[in-house]
């Protein structure tokens, strides 16, 4: 007697592709979902990591004194980056940062940390035609949706509630320089707009006109704006992205008055 095999019946066999089928698509499904999980948790496990870090400095460079001034230990900072120029804080929000300043190419620090390590977050920084002593200091900062990371306490600071829940601005340098400077106006503007992107002024009478300007377009404005303008000597602009999604033309500046 020949061996014979038997042969499956078409249900069995249907039963066990099916099996594999799921079994197949289980596998697949689990596997994007690691990499989903993975794309989407660990940029922001690294954004985290790098507030904390910069959070750390401000602790061991003492940020703020027991009074709320800051009080700078400029030798260690420096020693950690020489391109830092300056200690930027906004009472009302979560920025309390070091800035920096290169003369060409500043905005490297878009994508670098301050050991010159590429960075999602980045470190504040200072236009390349602006000054940290100058009439007008320009001072980017990224936004990062979902945090507070960098700027992005300012992102919408173009409407009146956000604005009005802006305290002082404090700039320090090593010089000891110490501003306090207080919020004026804010607005969303293109990339590209060209108006603030003015540095130098003949004058006091000069940088006040031109601040008239900023106002006269502004969409959030302080309750004092006329007589700041007409008494300021000082202004410092922060800008930061104002979309939710990355890579898009739309920027919002808060500028303050000293």
């Amino acid at each position: 007697v020949k061996n014979r095999r038997t042969v499956p019946s078409m249900k069995s066999w249907k039963k066990g592709h099916s099996r594999t089928i799921v079994l197949a698509a289980t596998v697949i499904f689990s596997v994007a979902a690691v990499v989903f999980a993975w794309a989407f948790f660990f940029p922001l496990l690294q954004i985290y990591q790098e507030s904390s870090s910069l959070s750390s400095l401000a602790k061991d460079v003492g940020a703020t004194s027991t009074d709320g001034t800051p009080s700078i230990d400029w030798q260690t900072l420096q020693q950690t980056n020489s391109d830092v120029v300056g200690w930027l804080s906004v009472s009302g929000t979560s920025i309390s940062l070091p800035v920096c300043k290169k003369d060409e190419g500043g905005s490297w620090y878009l994508s670098h940390d301050l050991s010159g390590q590429n960075s999602t977050v980045g470190v504040p920084f200072i236009d390349d035609r602006s000054s940290p002593e100058g009439p007008h200091t320009l001072i980017y900062g990224h936004h990062i949706t979902g945090t507070d990371a960098a700027f992005s306490s300012l992102q919408s600071c173009y409407e009146q509630s956000a604005f009005d829940s802006l305290g002082d601005l404090s700039w320090t340098t090593p010089q000891d320089d110490l501003v306090s400077a207080t919020p004026l106006c804010s607005f969303e503007v293109t990339s590209d707009y060209a108006e603030i992107q003015d540095f130098e002024f003949s004058g006091d009478d000069e940088l006040r006109l031109w601040l008239s300007t900023m106002v006269s377009q502004a969409t959030a404005i302080s309750s004092s704006a006329d007589e700041q303008c007409a008494t300021a000597t000082r202004v410092f602009t922060l800008v930061t992205c104002s979309s939710d999604e990355a890579g898009q033309p739309y920027r919002t500046l808060v500028l303050f008055t000293a």
